[in-house]
């Protein structure tokens, strides 16, 4: 199925299967679906699923892409703008973790959704490395004010 959409509608679509907990790539930021056991039913219905699950997803990445652009950062600046790239990461590290619900895996996101930020404005190396640094830090900043507390470890 995902191979087909790929080929349908491009790559943007590759992780409409990325649920919330436990799914078959748990962690995400989908809600209308989950692994192959629980989302295959009817034709109907699972036709109905996937529709959903890709538009949650579409929906999602339109969001991240509106956050990006609100945020515009310069590399040269980087240590003049430091609040700001502070402040941009914190806020995309609140909306994954309420979009995600931080459950299992939900970091894995956390890092990606940074780098996809950090990677707009920086080498592709520094990127990992500061998405990385980030996603720690929140993780641990999440862990001790208790704002995780709907089941997902933080």
């Amino acid at each position: 199925m995902s191979h087909a959409l790929v080929q349908r509608y491009g790559r943007w679509v590759v992780g409409w299967r990325w649920a919330y907990d436990e799914g078959d790539f748990d962690g995400g930021p989908v809600g209308n679906g989950c692994c192959p056991r629980d989302s295959i039913t009817t034709p109907e219905e699972t036709l109905a699923r996937v529709v959903a699950a890709l538009c949650e997803w579409r929906g999602w990445l339109e969001s991240l892409t509106g956050r990006f652009e609100a945020c515009p950062m310069d590399l040269a600046d980087v240590e003049d703008q430091r609040i700001l790239w502070e402040c941009a990461a914190r806020n995309l590290i609140v909306q994954v973790t309420d979009r995600t619900g931080c459950g299992s895996g939900w970091h894995r996101h956390c890092r990606q959704v940074l780098t996809w930020f950090l990677s707009r404005s920086t080498p592709s190396v520094r990127a990992s490395t500061l998405s990385a640094r980030s996603a720690t830090r929140a993780a641990a900043a999440r862990a001790s004010d208790g704002r995780c507390e709907h089941g997902g470890r933080c």
